[in-house]
Formats: C-alpha cells, sequence, structure tokens
C-alpha cells in the first residue's frame, strides 16, 4: 500500500487557513486573550521605566488573564500586531529599582528576570502558571510572549489590587 503525500492534497482554502494560523491559533487583533505591549522597559510617553512598566503595567494585565479566562501578552508589538522588537529594551533590563539581582542578556536570564518580577508580584502559585518564551524574528527582532493560565482563585497585584480581562481592556 503506498500512501500519497498529505501535504499534496491540502486545498487552496486549508492552505491559506494554515498561512493565517500561528502556532498556537491565536487571533491577530487584541481582544479577551491577547494583548500586545510594545515594550518592557518604556512606557506608552517613551519614558525608560522597568518598574513602571514590567512591575506596574505588565503585571496588571497578567492578573487580568489569570481571572480571566487566561490568554497571552506579546512584547514587541505595536497595538496592530506589528513586531517592533524588544532589542532596545535589553541594555535596561537591570536599571529596575525593585530587583537587585544582575542579568546578563542571555535567553534564560531575560527569562529569570520576567519570572522573577511575576513572583514579586503576583506571588509564586500565579508564577507557576505562566509561561515565558523568547523568539527572534527573521530580521533579528527579539520578541516575548507570555502565555497566561486562568487561575482557579483570585490574583491580585501587590496584594491589594484585582484585575479582569474583559474584551480587550
Amino acid at each position: 500500500l503506498i500512501l500519497g503525500d498529505p501535504v499534496a492534497s491540502l486545498t487552496k482554502d486549508e492552505w491559506e487557513r494554515i498561512a493565517f494560523l500561528e502556532d498556537d491559533d491565536t487571533p491577530k487583533q487584541e481582544g479577551q486573550k491577547l494583548e500586545y505591549k510594545s515594550s518592557f522597559v518604556f512606557t506608552a510617553n517613551s519614558i525608560c521605566n522597568i518598574d513602571e512598566q514590567l512591575g506596574c503595567e505588565i503585571m496588571r494585565q497578567i492578573a487580568a488573564f489569570m481571572n480571566a479566562d487566561g490568554g497571552e501578552l506579546r512584547i514587541g508589538y505595536k497595538d496592530n500586531g506589528e513586531i517592533c522588537g524588544i532589542n532596545n529594551d535589553l541594555p535596561h533590563i537591570n536599571s529596575s529599582n525593585e530587583d537587585n539581582c544582575t542579568y546578563d542578556l542571555s535567553e534564560d536570564k531575560i527569562k529569570l528576570k520576567f519570572m522573577n518580577v511575576i513572583a514579586a508580584k503576583l506571588g509564586n502559585l500565579a508564577a507557576s502558571r505562566v509561561q515565558v518564551e523568547l523568539f527572534k524574528t527573521e530580521d533579528k527582532k527579539l520578541v516575548c510572549h507570555i502565555v497566561v493560565q486562568q487561575s482557579p482563585q483570585p490574583v491580585w497585584c501587590k496584594g491589594n489590587n484585582l484585575y479582569v480581562r474583559c474584551q480587550n481592556s
């Protein structure tokens, strides 16, 4: 018995669907399960403040996903999904006033930075429900995907703030 090539038998519609989908079927527009951030260091006003951006804004987003249905935070993307990368953030990884650890620019240390901040701001149990991945695009832009699982119990940000994801806010 000789089987034909399964790839060759795909229809045009199936090829277009595969091309449109990403690895995890995540939609490309911000919504209930997807949020884009351009930087983990620079605020919306282009001020370099890792404690404000990573320590507050990004932690709020992660907590909100946990208190809803889970989701994915993608850092290094403009609001329209266009990749801008976090390469300019990397020299500032050690500029936190709240975290005295020193991190080099290796992939492991960058992930460790994120996980340490998540554990400090949201707790160790919450950190266990988060997966941080770094990817390099073909044009050498580094992006970060943070996949967040729904929490069975409320996750409080800094111990006293409760955030819940509702649509794209």
